[in-house]
């Protein structure tokens, strides 16, 4: 049996992942953990009920640490989101403390820096704002539950097993597109 086929490589089989935010709809054989407990142990039903494996919800409040990472703590934003990216990087940074500590105990820790995908947190924004937002990323779409799910199915999986401390930007390419494109961008949104 190779090692290079693929259920080999992205199999989860025995491995336990927390998924912060698991309430929206992020399917693994996982914990799941969001602040909301009647959503969280509903969306631990409905991934029991599809099975194989087992979910349990472990609702919590991590909002105060900032739990998942963001776009925002990789570039300086040209907007006033100070102490949001301010708590993203340092989020990022104990990502990478945790990997360097916990790594010599085969845990590895890694961050998923997301852009804009459409949720509660960014319904607004998307509303008044999205079609400069859109026109500003390159994949020329905005992020879905499922570009997050097979991001965390990998670095839960083998196929990452090597990959410790690292930050997966999620955006579409959005910071690829400039400073300059998001600048006009953002221009013409304020014109809105």
């Amino acid at each position: 049996m190779s090692t290079f086929e693929a259920h080999n490589l992205f199999s989860v089989r025995g491995k336990v992942a927390l998924v912060t935010g698991g309430s929206r709809g992020i399917a693994l054989k996982v914990y799941i953990s969001s602040r909301t407990a009647h959503e969280c142990e509903e969306t631990a039903k409905e991934l029991n009920a599809l099975g194989p494996g087992t979910c349990i919800a472990l609702p919590a409040d991590l909002q105060k640490y900032e739990e998942i990472g963001s776009v925002e703590a990789l570039a300086v934003p040209d907007h006033e989101t100070y102490a949001y990216s301010a708590s993203k990087a340092a989020l990022h940074h104990l990502s990478r403390h945790l990997g360097g500590r916990l790594g010599w105990e085969g845990v590895v820790s890694n961050t998923i820096a997301c852009g804009f995908f459409e949720s509660k947190m960014t319904a607004h924004t998307l509303a008044t704002s999205g079609d400069p937002l859109l026109a500003s990323t390159p994949a020329q779409r905005f992020g879905k539950p499922e570009d997050v799910a097979g991001t965390a199915l990998f670095l839960a999986s083998p196929a990452a097993s090597w990959i410790n401390g690292a930050t997966i930007t999620l955006d579409g390419g959005l910071l690829l597109s400039g400073a300059q494109l998001r600048r006009e961008a953002m221009n013409r949104m304020s014109k809105l």
